[in-house]
């Protein structure tokens, strides 16, 4: 059983759909993955490790990976995520559509959540990873928001 990609699928933003595109595997044998009946090959879960950014060795590992709020790299990360947190607040209460659904939904939840548990000593990598690909597709939808008002149009002559 790969516990890392297990734990992954609760906190990505990607649904089981995706999951199986990127292993090139059928949407029913990723919902048996999911449920603990089947095992992905190695290269399967290179494809998802590929297409999804995470560490194929993160997804192999047999453990699941702890952050630990004892390691200063483990800190920072979590201190870097808070930060954009607050970025996508201030854009919020700029006007900005998806930094309103971010703070409404499951986003900042999700967030919060990983933030506490951090404390807690009960933070996953792969739930970093996870929250953490949903606060950047956040401000790239942010940022296309904002591009999307300036876009350059047929100038009018009369």
């Amino acid at each position: 059983m790969q516990i890392n990609l297990m734990e992954l699928r609760n906190y990505h933003p990607y649904g089981t759909p995706a999951y199986a595109d990127f292993a090139n595997v059928t949407g029913e044998l990723m919902k048996a993955v999911f449920a603990g009946k089947e095992d992905l090959t190695d290269t399967e879960l290179a494809g998802i490790s590929r297409y999804m950014g995470i560490p194929l060795g993160v997804l192999k590992c047999k453990n699941l990976i702890m952050l630990s709020k004892c390691n200063y790299k483990h800190c920072q990360m979590i201190s870097e995520l808070s930060e954009k947190l607050n970025d996508i607040w201030e854009m919020q209460k700029q006007g900005s559509h998806e930094a309103d659904l971010f703070m409404q939904r499951r986003g900042r939840i999700n967030l919060v959540n990983l933030e506490l548990m951090f404390q807690q000593g009960r933070a996953s990598y792969v739930q970093y990873l996870g929250v953490k690909a949903e606060v950047e597709d956040t401000l790239l939808f942010i940022a296309h928001e904002c591009k999307e008002s300036r876009r350059r149009c047929l100038r009018r002559t009369a």
